[in-house]
């Protein structure tokens, strides 16, 4: 499993004339690393949820994650996430930015008319198997259409075979799954179950970013 990931290496110009610095927190469990700012963004209401891009890979996993994160997404009451179709990007050439891996803020603007969204989730497919266990690489980062900045970023791949995942997944599995006449290894679905596993990955993901929506600013020191 990687290990968290320079924010940059995104390349994610925003032509803002200067950058964010985003810290970098594990994430639930340890199991997926993300970044976010150092203050809360502001509240986010609508956010788009773009296609994702893939990497050697068909596009139903990668339009089958971007579903689980949305499921995700309204489960916790985030935001309105609106997902946005490539013909409805044709004219906005975010294509050709996303194979630049930069995002103009006319870009995010036209967004942000079009569509009412103060937000992008954006991001690509890096790796997927299921065979001989279970692997998701996902890239993903969220963009502030009001300041053209990076609200929070994730960059990981998770393994089924990874002990702290198969933990974690039980752990997933004992939540979301409560029923008393199960049996006590039926947790192992989530592991061999493709869509099961982008399930558990897409709340764990989505729980990061809760978290980074939530932090808030310390309180000011009372030293003189």
């Amino acid at each position: 499993m990687r290990t968290l990931f320079p924010i940059f290496t995104l390349a994610i110009s925003l032509g803002l004339g200067g950058c964010i610095i985003l810290d970098r927190t594990p994430g639930i469990q340890d199991i997926i690393p993300y970044e976010r700012p150092d203050r809360a963004p502001q509240r986010f209401e609508r956010v788009a949820l773009i296609p994702f891009e893939i990497e050697g890979f068909d596009d139903k996993t990668a339009a089958s994650f971007r579903e689980e994160l949305r499921g995700a997404i309204t489960q916790r009451g985030l935001f309105e996430a609106l997902p946005i179709s490539e013909r409805d990007l044709d004219d906005i050439n975010l294509s050709s930015a996303r194979n630049r891996g930069t995002y103009s803020t006319e870009d995010l603007r036209a967004l942000n008319r079009r569509f009412g969204v103060d937000g992008v989730l954006a991001g690509s497919i890096t790796e997927s198997r299921t065979y001989p266990s279970i692997r998701l690489g996902v890239r993903l980062f969220l963009l502030d259409c009001r300041t053209g900045r990076v609200a929070w970023a994730s960059d990981f791949r998770l393994d089924a075979n990874d002990q702290r995942v198969a933990a974690d997944a039980h752990n997933y599995y004992d939540v979301h799954y409560q029923d008393p006449n199960r049996s006590l290894i039926e947790h192992e679905k989530v592991l061999i179950s493709p869509r099961l596993f982008r399930q558990f990955v897409a709340d764990r993901t989505i729980a990061t970013l809760d978290r980074a929506l939530k932090r808030r600013p310390a309180p000011p020191s009372s030293d003189p």
